[in-house]
């Protein structure tokens, strides 16, 4: 049959399909979340990111991930978002197929925090891919039924565009700049440490 007679009936099983995504996303990102110590690590772990960004990826990533999980949660933007989270599932079965190739069957894979860990494998990439299939799913089918996106909220570019301006933009520099102190006054902890007299003497 062709896809234009299965299209109606996608839309009300895109919702089911949102749903499970979100799920992986929410439940991933909460338990990132809650060992933010233990994630570091295992980024920390692949070797593939640069020293210097292993640390902000490590605390990007559970945002990004919460932040898609919210938009497929609810189906606003959910072309965008499950777009974007096809593109994260290709950059974890890279990083997953790069390490098997390195023999480091090791490894956990770090999805899921310390409390469920899962080492990487050929069926971490089957899993990955699953899920890239089902974002391009909703890529072409969208929302489905009771998603945001068919509740006729049209949004104009001018009205995106200052929406960025007067809130994304401020909460993600002072995030920015949250976390840059945060570094800046461990590093002076760390020095003042080093250069105290009982370290000295010793």
């Amino acid at each position: 049959m062709e896809m234009s007679v299965w299209l109606p009936y996608g839309i009300y099983f895109a919702p089911l399909v949102r749903a499970y995504l979100a799920f992986i996303l929410l439940k991933s990102a909460t338990e990132k979340f809650m060992d933010m110590r233990y994630f570091l690590g295992v980024v920390s772990s692949y070797k593939i990111l640069p020293g210097h960004t292993v640390r902000p990826f490590a605390f990007i990533l559970p945002c990004f991930e919460s932040i898609l999980g919210g938009l497929l949660l609810v189906g606003w933007q959910t072309r965008l978002s499950a777009a974007l989270l096809a593109l994260l599932m290709m950059v974890f079965i890279l990083a997953i197929y790069i390490n098997l190739v390195r023999g480091r069957h090791y490894l956990d894979c770090g999805c899921s925090g310390s409390r469920s860990k899962h080492k990487i494998s050929n069926q971490l990439i089957m899993r990955d891919a699953l899920i890239i299939l089902l974002s391009l799913y909703l890529v072409i089918i969208g929302g489905g039924f009771l998603a945001l996106d068919n509740r006729s909220l049209i949004i104009q570019p001018q009205i995106l565009e200052k929406a960025i301006i007067n809130s994304v933009l401020p909460i993600g520099l002072s995030g920015a700049g949250l976390y840059l102190i945060y570094c800046l006054l461990r590093r002076l902890f760390l020095l003042m440490r080093l250069n105290s007299p009982e370290r000295k003497t010793r």
